[in-house]
């Protein structure tokens, strides 16, 4: 058999990514590979003090570090100014290849294979979101170079889910209508990436077996 080293769920929250990424975790686990399951969505952290900081003396906007409300006032300041946006965009990448050095890449090197619950893709789609980037400019912040840096998946699966019945699923979403924005950008991505979208609206069985056999497929091929 392959090794594979990183395996990715993305998707629109409610579309089920943690239960399937822990279950293949456990069934790894089970052959006895060394897995971990790792939650990457791309969320500031080395940069956190900076940001607070910009967000109270600066920009002069609540506490709140990240938001998909449009109508909040730190997104509409960056989504305004192309400067702010692009230092921002800048400093999330930095921010995440860090995360990711640690968390992603040395434990693939140590040979552990890595299951991510969310990937840089979710940041992008957060970006698009949190910024208004037009389909036409979020292809094109996607194939940004930069992007090459951090680790390339073995198997990238999106989750696709329909965005009213993931809207039920969960309580801290705003609307359907973001979801729904936040769908379409993970279909773009996917084309753009080559992910394997998965009809996350069947039955937890149907999709789980759909996805191991990916995962047997990859290591034996």
């Amino acid at each position: 058999m392959t090794r594979i080293g990183l395996i990715c769920f993305v998707g629109i929250d409610g579309s089920g990514k943690t239960t399937i990424a822990k279950s293949v975790v456990n069934d790894m686990e089970r052959l006895g590979i060394r897995c971990r399951y790792v939650w990457s969505r791309g969320t500031p952290k080395v940069f956190m003090p900076l940001i607070i900081f910009a967000k109270r003396f600066i920009l002069r906007t609540s506490d709140r570090v990240l938001s998909t409300d449009e109508g909040n006032p730190f997104n509409r300041s960056l989504a305004s100014n192309t400067l702010l946006s692009r230092l921002w965009r800048t400093m999330l990448i930095i921010d995440s290849l860090l995360q990711v050095t640690f968390s992603v890449r040395i434990p693939m090197k140590m040979g552990t294979v890595v299951v991510c619950d969310r990937y840089i893709f979710d940041q992008m789609v957060d970006i698009a979101v949190d910024l208004r980037l037009s389909p036409i400019q979020l292809e094109i912040w996607a194939n940004n170079s930069v992007y090459s840096l951090f680790p390339r998946p073995d198997l990238t699966f999106l989750m696709d889910a329909d965005e009213v019945k993931a809207f039920a699923r969960k309580t801290d979403v705003r609307s359907v209508n973001e979801l729904r924005l936040r769908r379409a950008s993970y279909l773009l991505l996917s084309r753009i990436n080559r992910m394997i979208v998965i009809d996350a609206s069947e039955e937890y069985a149907t999709v789980s077996r759909t996805i191991r056999q990916y995962v047997v497929n990859a290591m034996q091929s």
